[in-house]
């Protein structure tokens, strides 16, 4: 009984020596596709900071060891360093179009608050930082984009996440609502744009420039130019001369109220590619 014991023991101890050692690790791919494992100090001596789920059900955690934030992808063992950060806080991570994209509320020296920005698609990883120190945004997360809205009294900056890429608008005023929809690679043998039939001549259109097919009301009251009979002996007048209806003016369109003061301007990631 006490070597049965013993030995369940022993192989509970082993188990756990090795569940310590495959959470203490973190992987690497080398240059030709073979996976190396490294030790993760981090998660062996560090802090645990956050937990968070990911978009597919798995765990990420927020660690710090001397200082040094970082991100560890519990089910893929890859670990994403946040360099240069004092204090750190994650708010969210969600799926948009296909790429986990994590936000994190980041203070570095001499800098109280800036927005880092993640967004992971296997080995790769694009991040971003961007504010100006002070100002919190508000955050808008949709299905293929995010916004960040850095309010003033007479401006907004807007941070737009989208297609892998972050960009920013300047507006006089309230930015407008959500990004338009990012469109796609057209399919093979999608129908293609078909113009419509040219407009009729101008002299075939209707006074005031709108189109008829002769069945609408304009064609309904319409009628020939009535004629008068000539006396005998008098001469004939002169036929009147028809003059063509002035077309009428369009209205001008409205300028939009909130207008972009300055050109969309991208804002290039650091890209940290999560091997060797």
């Amino acid at each position: 009984m006490p070597i049965l014991s013993l030995r369940r023991a022993s192989r509970t101890a082993l188990l756990l020596c090795f569940a310590s050692f495959i959470g203490g690790c973190a992987v690497q791919t080398d240059r030709r596709g073979q996976l190396q494992f490294q030790v993760d100090n981090a998660e062996l001596f560090g802090q645990v900071v956050q937990t968070f789920a990911l978009p597919d059900g798995s765990e990420a955690k927020l660690r710090v060891l001397s200082g040094q934030y970082s991100i560890k992808l519990q089910k893929y063992l890859r670990v994403i360093p946040l360099e240069n950060a004092t204090d750190v806080k994650v708010r969210s991570a969600t799926l948009i179009d296909g790429r986990t994209v994590i936000v994190i509320d980041k203070a570095e020296r001499n800098c109280g608050f800036k927005m880092h920005l993640i967004s992971v698609k296997g080995s790769e990883v694009l991040a971003w930082d961007f504010g100006d120190c002070q100002t919190a945004p508000n955050v808008n997360l949709y299905a293929d984009g995010a916004t960040f809205d850095f309010a003033y009294p007479n401006k907004t900056i807007r941070y737009t996440y989208q297609n892998a890429r972050l960009v920013r608008n300047d507006y006089a005023g309230p930015p407008p609502g959500p990004p338009a929809a990012s469109a796609g690679p057209i399919a093979a043998g999608a129908p293609r744009h078909v113009p419509g039939l040219p407009s009729a001549p101008n002299g075939e259109r209707p006074a005031g420039g709108t189109a008829s097919n002769g069945n609408g009301p304009a064609a309904r009251t319409a009628t020939a130019p009535r004629t008068t009979p000539v006396a005998s002996g008098a001469p004939a007048a002169p036929p009147r001369r028809t003059t063509a209806a002035a077309p009428t003016p369009r209205a001008a369109t409205p300028a939009p109220g909130n207008t972009m003061n300055f050109p969309s301007q991208e804002q290039k990631p650091v890209r940290i590619v999560l091997d060797n």
